[in-house]
């Protein structure tokens, strides 16, 4: 199958959203705006990101001003020292929307923290593991979440053979929903 028409294409994996509706939205937004730091907790792949993302539009109807640093693995050390710098500037109506944030080590995490606490700007983070800071939702590895978004996405294209290279990814990889879509694709793109 072509690139372009393999359902899983990053394109259309990016379609699928966190699956909170707008009440739901809402209260979370509530949520982490009553605090000045919080974070959305959880595994590799499990819709982090997404979740936030989902938020954005929430935080910035309430008079907020969003501002997104995003860090990973492959972040490097000049990247991360710039990303926390930027922070300096914000103020009450603002929030920090930090992606990847468990790339920060412990004093780099704690001056983050301090910044929030003292400027009086918002701090929502996506971490891997508890830091100090309230959790505001913890998500997690589902199959039957992982499976519906599968048959979805595959339509015409989902088949057993599918499912079970879908299931095998989702087992081997604690659930990460990144490589659940990368093994369908590459299992498609054979076909």
């Amino acid at each position: 199958m072509k690139a372009n028409e393999n359902p899983f294409r990053s394109s259309k994996v990016e379609q699928i959203r966190y699956a909170l509706n707008p009440v739901e939205l809402t209260a979370l937004s509530d949520q982490i705006l009553a605090q000045a730091c919080s974070c959305l907790l959880g595994p590799k792949g499990t819709g982090k990101t997404t979740l936030m993302e989902d938020l954005e539009p929430y935080v910035r109807a309430r008079g907020y001003q969003t501002h997104w640093v995003r860090l990973n693995l492959e972040s490097t050390r000049t990247a991360t020292r710039d990303a926390i710098g930027q922070l300096s500037s914000l103020g009450q109506q603002d929030i920090c929307l930090f992606d990847g944030a468990e790339v920060l080590n412990w004093w780099q995490w704690r001056k983050l923290r301090r910044a929030a606490i003292q400027q009086g700007f918002k701090l929502v983070a996506t971490l891997h593991q508890k830091r100090g800071v309230s959790v505001a939702l913890n998500t997690r590895a589902d199959w039957n979440l992982a499976k519906r978004f599968v048959e979805q996405i595959a339509g015409d294209h989902y088949t057993s053979e599918l499912n079970n290279r879908a299931k095998c990814a989702f087992d081997s990889n604690q659930g990460n929903m990144r490589e659940v879509f990368r093994s369908c694709y590459l299992y498609l793109a054979q076909v």
